[in-house]
């Protein structure tokens, strides 16, 4: 039986483990945890998107990528 989830959990549900990834392996670039929480947590691309927003403002990955992976 599925269950039904409050409008926008999944994507906080993301955003949190994008987070807790992103401190457990600080070198894992940003790109790749957000293909992974897309494909964990079933999001659309506007969601993935929406993702990528949220980290860009707050951090570049180690290797100097922005949210979208590219080169910063």
């Amino acid at each position: 039986m599925p269950v039904i989830m409050p409008e926008g959990e999944l994507l906080r549900r993301a955003a949190a483990w994008i987070s807790e990834e992103r401190e457990r392996h600080p070198q894992r670039p940003l790109a790749s945890c957000l293909d992974e929480a897309g494909m964990r947590y079933n999001l659309s691309p506007v969601d993935r998107l929406k993702l990528a927003g949220l980290f860009a403002g707050n951090n570049t990955s180690p290797g100097g990528e922005d949210a979208a992976g590219r080169p910063g």
